[in-house]
């Protein structure tokens, strides 16, 4: 198949893009698509009316604070090929390919991509959601780690939550970035504990590379990694 690309941008902390005049978000950390609307993906006619969503689209679109026409799921973003280059403003389909350079292993949980990759020492699983505004670490990742402030969010299923936050570091093709992971609140720790998950990476690690997803294959390129204590190499990543 021919590749496909859209433009794609990082809007109140959330990825969206535009198709066909419709606002969509892009989350990988949902399994399939829904919304209000139809439009044409990779060249073919899709009516996201046709899924149950999650929640009430109402409370989607006011908890992102987005006019949105719908929510663009697993089931269309690694159907095949993905690359995702938040930095270039592209979202790109594509045939895969073998990967010869640094990689994690790329594998499903409950139909959401979850990578292998060294946490703190030690190869843990853990989710890839371009749905989420930050990354989350479970509660046991975070064990021991100081509280440096808080965050609100809110679960798949619509409930707002407060988090506190912790500083670790990603190292992300031999960069080293220092983040505020959020502490997964008891609902989602226990959604994790239940897929034996670390926690999420979400948009703050997401957006400072280009990442190649093959879920056929089994890789998303360059690796991460997380570190519990940030390094005096650590920057701070500020996009623009």
């Amino acid at each position: 198949m021919n590749d496909w690309t859209i433009d794609i941008r990082i809007e109140k902390n959330h990825l969206i893009t535009e198709i066909d005049g419709k606002l969509l978000l892009l989350d990988s950390g949902a399994p399939h698509s829904f919304g209000r609307c139809k439009l044409e993906w990779e060249g073919e006619q899709v009516d996201l009316s046709t899924q149950m969503p999650p929640m009430p689209f109402s409370i989607l679109q006011e908890r992102i604070g987005l006019p949105l026409d719908g929510l663009i799921g697993c089931n269309h973003l690694l159907h095949r090929g993905m690359r995702l280059d938040i930095p270039n403003s592209t979202l790109t389909l594509h045939d895969e390919v073998p990967c010869d350079a640094d990689a994690c292993a790329l594998h499903p949980i409950m139909n959401v991509p979850a990578v292998t990759m060294d946490v703190g020492g030690i190869p843990q699983k853990i989710i890839i959601d371009t749905g989420a505004m930050q990354t989350f670490v479970s509660k046991k990742t975070a064990l021991e780690l100081p509280r440096i402030g808080s965050v609100g969010d809110f679960m798949p299923t619509g409930e707002r939550f407060t988090s506190d936050l912790v500083e670790m570091e990603a190292i992300v093709d031999k960069t080293r970035i220092a983040i505020q992971p959020a502490v997964s609140p008891d609902a989602l720790d226990t959604l994790l504990e239940g897929v034996t998950a670390a926690g999420i990476i979400g948009l703050d690690v997401l957006k400072t590379q280009s990442f190649e997803f093959a879920p056929t294959i089994g890789y998303m390129s360059p690796a991460i990694r997380l570190n519990r204590i940030p390094s005096e190499e650590a920057v701070t990543f500020i996009d623009d």
